[in-house]
């Protein structure tokens, strides 16, 4: 009997220090349950959860499921709410459905609310394999596709804005001061990663930990893409049977600015970089073709 509840014990200690891990909680701090009542004063079926470091409120609010995220100060950061597809906006539906998704099974829709930006919509999509989250503006921009995200599990955590520091601040302030700042994040390498809404285009701007830009990319069509480039790419890229799933213009703070192919060959991707100077086939997993050359020059 003592053997069993010993091991009980030691699992139970396990589950309650592991990070990352959701718990239920009851002991709520007064500043975080008192916001939560200010936000939410109608609610019914509360459940506190804990996931890292934040206290996060499962509720019904009306008709709708809801979730929220605060920390123990009683900040809040983030509102997930459950929508019916028909329920979106009107431009984001018409962007979904005259995209490439909406031929896989339609899975779930939320609204993001968040601290400091302005909510984003995410469609989710199971193709049979794998679950995709489609993320869009209010204005029915698409912002982009993320595999097995999993918002179901609570992944939504890491749509927490992060703080950026003074010299990503300044940047966006001077080179950006009419873009809506979509996403911002700081990343597992202290990198700093922000979205912003720049007209028709949602630019991926990406900076050093010391706050300097690093590069900023776009996707662009394939009408946009330079003959010559568009030429490179032919006579580059050989193989037979494969599909372009995107291409971006990538433009670094130091360096020639460059045409990023993003390629599917079978369950195999490959990405080729093009520019003026010549084009570089990366490979994330292995080889698809020794008929594709990692270099070649691009005649002008």
């Amino acid at each position: 009997m003592k053997k069993y509840f010993l091991v009980f014990s030691v699992l139970v200690l396990i589950s309650a220090v592991l990070p990352g891990c959701r718990h239920n909680r009851t002991n709520v701090p007064a500043p975080t349950e008192m916001l939560f009542k200010e936000m939410f004063p109608v609610v019914r079926h509360t459940q506190w959860t804990t996931e890292g470091n934040y206290y996060v409120a499962s509720f019904e609010d009306s008709t709708r499921m809801r979730r929220a995220w605060f920390d123990n100060q009683g900040t809040w950061f983030l509102t997930e709410t459950r929508m019916a597809l028909e329920a979106l906006p009107t431009s984001v539906q018409e962007r979904y459905k005259t995209g490439p998704y909406v031929s896989q099974r339609f899975v779930d829709a939320f609204r993001l609310d968040r601290a400091g930006l302005e909510p984003v919509y995410v469609i989710q999509v199971w193709n049979g394999q794998t679950e995709s989250d489609l993320f869009y503006t209010p204005d029915g921009l698409f912002i982009r596709a993320m595999e097995d995200y999993g918002a179901r599990q609570g992944d939504f955590t890491t749509q927490i804005p992060a703080s950026l520091p003074q010299p990503v601040q300044l940047y966006l302030q001077t080179n950006y001061p009419q873009a809506r700042i979509v996403d911002r994040n700081r990343n597992d390498d202290g990198t700093y990663s922000v979205v912003v809404e720049d007209g028709e285009n949602i630019k991926f701007l990406s900076f050093e930990n010391d706050g300097l830009l690093f590069n900023t990319r776009w996707s662009v069509s394939p009408e946009e893409v330079p003959d010559s480039i568009r030429k490179a790419f032919s006579d580059a890229f050989q193989v037979k049977d494969y599909t372009i799933t995107g291409i971006d213009y990538v433009k670094p703070a130091i360096g020639n600015a460059f045409f990023l192919y993003q390629l599917k060959i079978g369950d195999k991707t490959m990405d080729l970089q093009i520019s003026r100077t010549g084009v570089s086939a990366i490979v994330p997993t292995q080889e698809i073709s020794s008929d594709s050359s990692n270099t070649v020059s691009v005649v002008e």
